[in-house]
């Protein structure tokens, strides 16, 4: 009996080690291509800010206030972004950001539908455009934004009449936060639940990855390149191969098959080895 258990724990052992190997190139694979799309939004922020060391700046904001809340990388990323495009940087980050991740909290409304919304109340106050929908819709989601909303609407229309001037990214985002007063508070409220917790931590894996895989891809870039620089090479010595294939085929045709079937033992041999290699690498 203790034989036969010696035996099955070591099966088990190696099965372990066998889920364990796997494990671990799924890791470095999802590790990769987190960071990989955790590079390609920051160069829509390059976009958004006028300059890449904006744009790191924001991503590192991004990444503390992540690590801190029951919000991911991603989520806060796109939320940013809206923001930033009607609204400048006070709403876009800072207590701006701040208001609609506590809104989405105390809610559990969707954070970028509340973003788009508040993105275009912004819009209306700093530069008259249409702001009546958004404002209905923030009255539907957030509580305590209807004391404010018959204000902002008429603000809005008397800047587009020309009656008062613009406000300022500064004092549009005082008037907004008005409407916000109920829900403020809400992301530390849902980080201490249960599922606020389960959520930060799958932010604090999610900026894991990207560290792990920036790495990675570092490396990763440094061989495609070198892949990239070499394909163009490979372009004439694949026509010659074809040209030589189908010359073997016209022999062939003729009747002189011998140089067919050289050409389909080396190509066969070839993906033998081709085979064998993808076999060891897979295991």
């Amino acid at each position: 009996m203790a034989g036969k258990g010696l035996k099955f724990a070591a099966a088990v052992g190696a099965a372990s080690a066998a889920m364990a190997a796997f494990a671990a190139i799924k890791f470095i694979k999802d590790s990769s291509k987190a960071a990989a799309d955790f590079e390609k939004m920051a160069v829509g922020f390059n976009v958004l800010l006028g300059s890449a060391e904006k744009a790191q700046a924001r991503m590192a904001a991004i990444q503390k206030m992540s690590m801190a809340t029951p919000f991911e990388p991603k989520e806060l990323i796109e939320a940013s972004k809206t923001l930033q495009a009607l609204g400048g940087d006070a709403a876009a980050i800072g207590e701006g950001l701040d208001m609609i991740g506590d809104a989405s909290a105390a809610t559990g409304k969707d954070l970028q539908v509340i973003a788009e919304n508040v993105a275009k109340v912004f819009q209306g106050l700093t530069a008259g455009g249409e702001a009546g929908e958004a404002v209905n819709q923030l009255m539907l989601m957030v509580p305590g934004f209807d004391k404010v909303a018959a204000g902002i609407k008429k603000t809005v229309v008397e800047m587009r009449k020309g009656d008062r001037a613009f406000m300022t990214q500064a004092e549009a985002l005082e008037v907004i936060q008005k409407g916000f007063v109920e829900t403020a508070g809400g992301m530390v409220k849902l980080a201490n639940t249960v599922g606020g917790k389960v959520s930060t931590m799958r932010g604090h894996l999610d900026m894991l990855r990207i560290a792990f895989g920036t790495g990675i891809n570092r490396g990763l870039a440094t061989g495609l390149d070198a892949m990239n620089d070499t394909l163009p090479e490979w372009l004439e010595k694949s026509k010659e191969l074809g040209d030589t294939i189908g010359l073997g085929i016209s022999e062939a045709i003729k009747g002189n098959t011998r140089l067919l079937e050289l050409q389909m033992a080396w190509l066969m041999q070839k993906l033998a080895q081709i085979g064998g290699a993808v076999f060891v690498q897979a295991l």
